[in-house]
């Protein structure tokens, strides 16, 4: 019964700290709008707990970023997660 706790609550923490680099890998929907010649693209974000999507527009240089950084956020946890693994042992 313990190891079920613990498996919940393991699943449920991945769950939570992989949650904000996934949400920045959504696809930009097909409305965008043009600003100062930038072109704004917006994609629908739903925050965890919320039924309620946020329309969060910006220019591609922007959404090219923030998919980077999260990018980059991803491998590191993933790299860190191996090293762990490895102590372990």
């Amino acid at each position: 019964m313990r190891f079920f706790v613990l498996l919940a609550a393991s699943v449920a923490a991945a769950t939570a700290i992989g949650a904000p680099a996934f949400a920045t890998e959504k696809a930009p929907s097909d409305k965008s709008q043009s600003n100062d010649g930038e072109k704004k693209v917006c994609r629908s974000d739903t925050t965890t707990g919320s039924i309620m999507p946020k329309r969060i527009c910006r220019t591609r240089a922007e959404w090219a970023a923030i998919d980077a950084q999260g990018q980059r956020n991803l491998e590191r946890n993933q790299t860190m997660d191996r090293s762990r693994s490895m102590i372990d042992r």
